[in-house]
């Protein structure tokens, strides 16, 4: 019932009808593994360069079912951020503006749960322009990876605790 009343919200405040494959039900044991890589760690100033994501369909990893693209910055790239991602201004010179990138990118990954590692920046960052498109921010679960990491560091990962992520 609550998630029904949830959808209802959502429907309302999207500004497009394209967009409501978003609010179905995430087609079963599909996932998404996404990153963004951004000109700075601050969600409020900092640009997305790019951002990269594969399905995972019965815990197997389409490589051939990925999604890359570049997007051209408005601002010069600083030096710092250079050094952590390696891209170059001159490396997105033929990026696409960040809208474009977006669209694209929700297209891919429909409304499948998104899966990362720190995934709720870059949720932030995606949601920035999201809520441009769409009125509405990605609707998608979040898996977090690295909570799951640090408890397979510690050795109490199973794949009962994965699965309980998810």
């Amino acid at each position: 019932m609550i998630r029904q009343i949830a959808q209802h919200l959502l429907k309302k405040r999207l500004i497009d009808d394209k967009y409501l494959f978003l609010l179905n039900s995430p087609p079963e044991d599909e996932y998404i593994a996404f990153d963004t890589e951004t000109s700075g760690l601050n969600t409020k100033t900092a640009e997305i360069l790019s951002i990269g994501a594969v399905k995972i369909v019965k815990n197997r990893i389409l490589t051939s079912q990925s999604f890359e693209v570049h997007i051209r910055p408005e601002e010069p790239i600083s030096p710092t951020s250079i050094k952590i991602h390696g891209l170059r201004h001159i490396d997105l010179a033929d990026g696409v503006p960040i809208e474009n990138a977006v669209k694209r990118f929700l297209y891919f990954v429909g409304n499948r749960p998104l899966v990362g590692y720190n995934i709720q920046f870059d949720v932030k960052m995606i949601n920035k322009t999201v809520r441009k498109i769409t009125g509405i921010s990605l609707p998608n679960k979040k898996i977090e990876l690295a909570h799951l990491y640090r408890k397979k560091k510690r050795g109490i990962f199973t794949r009962k605790t994965f699965l309980s992520w998810i």
